[in-house]
């Protein structure tokens, strides 16, 4: 009996950890505002020739906040893919780093999931659709650390977008940001998406920013409606 009962324990562990990974979808109650016609009558083009998302998919992200009833997870892939297709095809170079999301329950890793690339549309959304779980230690630190390297490649302005709930358990990211803006200079400004209400990640999350010197912080809150989305594209990518 006991066999037994430890064998379903497994299997519904397993049947757990299966169904978390299936693929996320865009939310159909989402109508992003469409840039098209402006960008076909040359109203509007690119501030930043590059930017680089930061998504924090690790197990604090897998937490479910009283009364919103999705995973601060779940809240910010919907953050992130709504971003994506709000974000007019321009020329960007792209890219998304998770945080977070491997296999390893004890190690920080952190891995490229799209670019660096022209940006289109359809390839980040593609490229969205395959980051799909939450879990792990979240080293946020060292993962921002990491992205100095990213950029090496790049020329001309940088965004740079890091959504999270400001929990770090590895690395500075107050050094690595500094670090990118010594690296970087006036050519890149870091952005910040807070993900839920926790105080201390919220206050490290404006901080971050800060060290930018032309950034600024904002929440899921400020984003998750598509006028709300469309002024951050056009404060942060557009001109």
């Amino acid at each position: 009996m006991a066999r037994s009962l430890t064998t379903l324990a497994i299997l519904a562990l397993v049947v757990f950890f299966f169904a978390g990974c299936a693929a996320h979808q865009p939310d159909p109650a989402f109508e992003p505002y469409d840039f098209g016609p402006a960008v076909k009558e040359g109203k509007i083009d690119k501030k930043v020739d590059n930017f680089l998302i930061l998504i924090d998919s690790t197990q604090s992200m897998a937490k479910v906040d009283v009364f919103r009833g999705q995973s601060r997870f779940q809240r910010a892939w919907d953050t992130v893919m709504n971003l994506g297709l709000t974000v007019p095809d321009l020329g960007y170079m792209g890219m998304i780093r998770v945080v977070g999301a491997t296999p390893s329950l004890v190690s920080p890793k952190t891995a490229l999931k799209y670019g660096p690339r022209i940006y289109t549309q359809e390839t980040f959304k593609i490229a969205m659709e395959q980051i799909n779980y939450a879990q792990g230690r979240t080293p946020l630190g060292n993962s921002l650390m990491m992205t100095v390297d990213d950029l090496s490649y790049s020329a001309g302005p940088i965004a740079i977008i890091v959504v999270s709930d400001g929990i770090n358990d590895a690395g500075d990211p107050l050094a690595a940001a500094g670090k990118l803006k010594k690296a970087y200079g006036d050519r890149i400004c870091i952005y910040t998406v807070q993900i839920g209400t926790d105080q201390k990640g919220g206050s490290l999350l404006k901080q971050v920013a800060q060290k930018g010197g032309c950034g600024f912080a904002t929440t899921e809150e400020e984003l998750s409606t598509p006028l709300g989305m469309a002024r951050f594209v056009e404060q942060v990518f557009l001109k």
